[in-house]
């Protein structure tokens, strides 16, 4: 009561007691209603402010949870009732180790697996191939058969069956005897519809974008015969699952890895964590400069209500009423503006979970997304209350000086004019300090290593980068006006447009907590942009740097689709290597290299295996070592039966030169010495190269992923592309399922991978900006309104409306001048962060910080074009408002 209720004392509680309290209450909702309603444009841009300031986080967190909850599902769709699995890593393992499994007393039942990518031909869409044993899958999997031509087990079992989803079979018209033709791997195959697969439960799945086929049939498309993917076991439900897992992991042979299903779900999700959290960080800036807008709002109501205040005051509301009042109202904001952001996040999560999606794909892992995932009613509500929550804090912050400089208002002060800007100036010298000290706790944060994986204290840094330079703002437009003195004793002529930029210098500084609350929304969007404009460039132009230091071949042969198609997919296949013999021998031809790269699971997290002709790679092209020159330390590798990693994978691992990478390997676990640390931005789970002959004794493996062809000097590499392609063969008869990709075109489809990676990123970099305008419109139109008779007293003396929207403008492009300069300058420094400290500790990439000179200027540019623009709406409507109201006005 003592919050809303009437001061203690007064004709109004004595008369009525607590039965006031809820027609205050009512009169204050009633009170709040009005003076929104009155003013639908001010209202409109702060609740789409405030719906876009929560939005953007809501729809990011829906997308990732989106794309790894349907990874998850796929897990535990796909595996069925199976409690474990076994694994050997992207080059799979040979399927005797099924008996091993199968002797185990406490299993009930051991699926192999073989499962691929394949894509239709006609369509071009990819989908997920399984081969299994069909007659137990069926049990085990909870899935069933229709549309079969024969009742029994006989069509199961044909060599050239397909069984597919329901969705695909509703979209190619399949029925059971038809045929499509699909890319497996090299080859193209024209397959026998045999039915329809579908989840057991007969609602729609996973199984509705899959297709299976008998294990046997895989293994000779594939050509993996005698190899399997994965084994997928089911125990006795009364067996402890740990000492299972434990027993045959014992008993199996080294390089295999017994898990549970699940555990590809969790280490994918501690994977993408980094990455998810960086964009839920860029996408909460919004909120902060929401904060700032509700503000403005608020702001905006006090100075136009300041009448009613001193009234209300009089006739017995207290402070805390009034508190209480302003609150209200920005709760109101909030609620309703974080009800709209959920709505709009459920809607743009849906556009962004491709772009997402795609991202960790090729990024990753190969994720496809499940159909039907628009949030039920039911998952709504939990959706509204967390933007509806969102929204709240984002008012409470941006509500609590305005609602307690409208408490403060003094009852005779708030019926003179000026009164209450008066009333309300800062202590400029403390907020100037207490930015320097927010700006040096930023600079001692980001000294501070990382909490387990994440760059916790590098995001704190980042806060108080921003919180300071929001601080120093209202210093500096405090100084204006001393710059506009300044200005005028060094020059004697001034003429009319000189008068009035120092007319509007001395107005903004004289209102320098309001107009640094506007400068601050807009630096904060600015200083975000330019921070992250030029952390792309910069690691951009080191991966450019990179690209021109390792991939230096001429010509790239690969399967077809490839870079796109990733390792986890396995829909490229791989090349044989005879015919790297083949291109070896073509004229024109001076050297052939083969690249052959596995997944494998090491400390923890899927890694890769890299096996190359290191010899031939030390004459040809070089890695960009921390130490060393690369051409030695990939000759000693070789002599020294050693191996070359990557910094990430060193970092993660705590390697140095001279320590011992230990890999699972066919033949059991092998140590390989650490002959080198090299800069590599291909993945972020760091790789480990070593020789090809190495590699061939321990793994035996001799196709590869891509073949690098060199030149001869003098040698046209488009005819030698040419002889290539007539050379190697095609799949029956077709064409070639394989590319020659000159060294042009492989840059280029690099780069393009990397700039669709920060797509989303400059969408949530629009909407800050987008946020910071609506500010910088309140802003200015509390400005105009507080100096409302001062610029009818300026017209009555002469002025003409132009002059009048000629001083707003002029203070307008002064703010937006301030802005953009600290925006600039805390963008440069955000980049410091995010390139040193974020990025390193959220992936271990060493990145060189390149600052373009045209960004930082472009961002002061744009923070006067902005802020002119948005001034000027507010100088046309406070100039042609009637002059005798204007004088009237307070």
């Amino acid at each position: 009561m003592a919050l809303l209720g009437l001061r203690k004392g007064s004709l109004v509680e004595r008369e009525r007691g607590t039965r006031a309290l809820m027609p205050t209450i009512r009169a204050m909702g009633v009170l709040a209603a009005a003076h929104t309603a009155a003013h639908p444009v001010r209202t409109m841009l702060t609740l789409v402010g405030v719906c876009l300031g929560v939005g953007a986080p809501v729809a990011i967190d829906l997308a990732n949870r989106d794309v790894l909850r349907s990874f998850q599902q796929s897990v535990v769709q796909v595996a069925g009732s199976a409690t474990l699995e076994v694994t050997g890593g992207e080059a799979g393992f040979k399927e005797d180790a099924i008996r091993l499994v199968r002797d185990h007393p406490d299993v009930l039942a051991a699926l192999p697996v073989v499962q691929r990518s394949v894509r239709d031909e006609a369509s071009g869409e990819v989908l997920t191939l399984i081969g299994t044993d069909l007659l137990e899958a069926a049990l085990v999997k909870g899935i069933r058969w229709r549309e079969t031509e024969d009742e029994g087990a006989r069509p199961l079992l044909r060599d050239d069956a397909l069984w597919i989803g329901g969705r695909l079979a509703a979209l190619w018209g399949g029925q059971a005897g038809g045929s499509r033709r699909f890319e497996l791997g090299m080859a193209v195959r024209s397959l026998r519809i045999g039915g329809v697969v579908e989840a057991g439960s007969g609602v729609g799945s996973v199984w509705d974008t899959m297709a299976l086929t008998d294990i046997a049939t895989a293994q000779e498309w594939f050509e993996c015969v005698g190899s399997l993917d994965r084994i997928d076991i089911v125990t006795r439900a009364e067996a402890d699952i740990g000492e299972v897992r434990l027993a045959l992991q014992g008993r199996l042979p080294g390089g295999l890895t017994v898990r549970r299903p699940a555990q590809r779900g969790e280490q994918v999700e501690a994977m993408v964590a980094a990455f998810r959290l960086n964009l839920l960080m860029l996408s909460a800036v919004g909120l902060l400069v929401g904060g700032f807008l509700i503000y403005n709002t608020l702001s905006f109501s006090v100075a136009q209500r300041r009448r009613d205040i001193g009234i209300l005051r009089a006739i017995g509301l207290s402070e805390q009423g009034v508190y209480a009042l302003f609150l209200c109202e920005g709760l109101m904001y909030g609620a309703i503006g974080g009800a709209l952001g959920s709505l709009a996040g459920v809607v743009l999560a849906q556009s962004l979970v491709g772009v997402v999606g795609r991202n960790i794909s090729e990024l990753y892992v190969a994720v496809a997304r499940l159909p039907g995932h628009w949030p039920t009613w039911r998952q709504v509500g939990p959706i509204l209350l967390e933007g509806v929550g969102l929204g709240v804090v984002l008012s409470m912050l941006g509500a609590f000086t305005p609602s307690r400089d409208a408490a403060r208002t003094d009852v005779v002060g708030a019926l003179a004019p000026g009164g209450y800007e008066l009333a309300t100036i800062p202590n400029l010298g403390r907020w100037l300090w207490s930015g320097v000290g927010l700006l040096a706790a930023a600079a001692g944060f980001a000294r501070l290593p990382p909490q387990g994986d994440l760059p916790v204290f590098g995001y704190l840094s980042v806060l108080c980068l921003l919180l300071g330079l929001t601080a120093v703002a209202p210093a500096v437009v405090g100084r204006l006006d001393a710059g506009r003195k300044w200005w005028i004793s060094r020059r004697r002529d001034r003429n009319a447009a000189a008068s009035l930029a120092g007319i509007a210098a001395s107005a903004a500084g004289r209102t320098p907590h309001r107009n640094g609350v506007m400068i601050s929304s807009l630096l904060v969007g600015l200083a975000i942009t330019v921070g992250v404009v030029v952390m792309i460039r910069s690691f951009r132009q080191t991966v450019e740097v990179w690209i021109d230091q390792t991939v230096v071949a001429d010509l790239i042969v690969t399967p077809a689709g490839w870079p796109y198609t990733g390792q986890e997919s396995k829909l490229g296949g791989v090349l044989p290597r005879s015919w790297a013999d083949r291109i070896a021998a073509l004229p024109g031809v001076a050297a052939v290299d083969t690249y052959r790269n596995l997944s494998m699971e090491l400390g923890g997290r899927p890694r890769t295996i890299v096996a190359r002709d290191l010899g031939l790679h030390a004459e040809r092209s070089r890695y960009l070592f921390l130490r060393g020159e690369s051409a030695e330390v990939l000759r000693r590798a070789v002599r020294g039966r050693g191996v070359v990693v990557s910094e990430v994978l060193a970092g993660a691992m705590g390697l140095s030169v001279g320590d011992e990478v230990v890999l699972a390997t066919p033949a059991g676990s092998q140590a390989f010495p650490v002959m080198g640390i090299f800069l590599d931005y291909a993945t972020d789970g760091g790789k480990v190269v070593m020789d090809r002959a190495l590699f061939l004794e321990y793994w035996g493996d001799e196709d590869a992923n891509v073949i690098p062809v060199y030149v001869a000097p003098g040698a046209d590499p488009h005819e030698v592309g040419r002889r290539i392609h007539a050379l190697l063969p095609g799949a029956e008869g077709g064409p070639a399922r394989f590319s020659v990709l000159p060294n042009a075109d492989l840059r280029r489809e690099i780069l393009e991978i990397f700039d669709r990676t920060f797509r989303v990123t400059y969408v949530l970099e629009a909407i800050t900006v987008v946020i910071a305008i609506f500010g910088i419109v309140n802003t200015l139109l509390t400005a105009s309104l507080e100096r409302r008779r001062e610029l009818a007293t300026l017209q009555a003396l002469g002025a003409g409306r132009g002059q009048i929207v000629g001083l707003l403008l002029w203070e307008a492009g002064y703010l937006g001048a301030i802005g953009g300069l600290l925006g600039a300058a805390g963008g440069i420094c955000l980049a410091a962060v995010l390139v040193w400290v974020i990025n390193k500790q959220s992936f271990g990439w060493t990145i060189a910080l390149t600052v373009p000179f045209e960004v930082p200027l472009g961002a002061v540019l744009a923070a006067v074009v902005i802020a002119v623009a948005a001034a000027f709406w507010p100088a046309r409507w406070i100039a042609r408002q009637p002059l005798v109201e204007g004088l009237r006005y307070e």
